[in-house]
């Protein structure tokens, strides 16, 4: 009944037809999606497991009072002597999210990583993936480089103690 006085249809419309024209689910399957969610919510479902791990702490700690062992540096915008120049991109299309690190020496393509990530991640967590594999990659190497990124939101993350992202 709501449908048709909001798609302000006739009586002989179908149910199916009212929902696609308003764009609103059918009741079962909104009724089943916030099911989900509460399961989710109250992990009472084993399907969801893995997407969040569930760490038990005795009480709530701000992150910015835990001690890292790792320190906030402020790094040049540009290494003169650096030995590669890393390019990092991460995407999302149709549902599909990944990313890439492209590593060049003296202009010349020298290797290139591929990565696929889980349908949920989002291109944000992939350009900071990228990030960390390209920071990684010039430790194991035990190079200097110029590392390229279009994320700034990223940057920003990393520049923050306290990032929200």
């Amino acid at each position: 009944m709501f449908l048709l006085k909001f798609a302000r249809g006739y009586r002989t419309t179908s149910t199916n037809v009212l929902n696609v024209l308003t764009g609103i689910p059918p009741l079962h399957i909104t009724a089943k999606a916030e099911f989900l969610k509460f399961q989710i919510w109250v992990r009472r479902s084993g399907d969801y497991n893995d997407i969040i791990n569930n760490v038990q702490l005795d009480h709530n700690i701000l992150i910015k009072n835990i001690p890292s062992d790792m320190k906030l540096v402020s790094l040049s915008e540009h290494l003169p002597d650096a030995t590669y120049e890393v390019y990092t991109d991460g995407s999302k299309i149709n549902e599909e999210t990944g990313l890439a690190v492209c590593i060049l020496k003296d202009n010349d393509n020298s290797q290139n990583f591929l990565f696929k990530l889980k349908p949920y991640n989002s291109v944000f967590q992939a350009e900071l993936a990228a990030i960390q594999f390209a920071a990684n990659w010039a430790v194991s190497e035990n190079s200097k480089i110029n590392l390229y990124t279009d994320s700034l939101s990223s940057i920003l993350a990393l520049q923050s103690a306290s990032s929200r992202s």
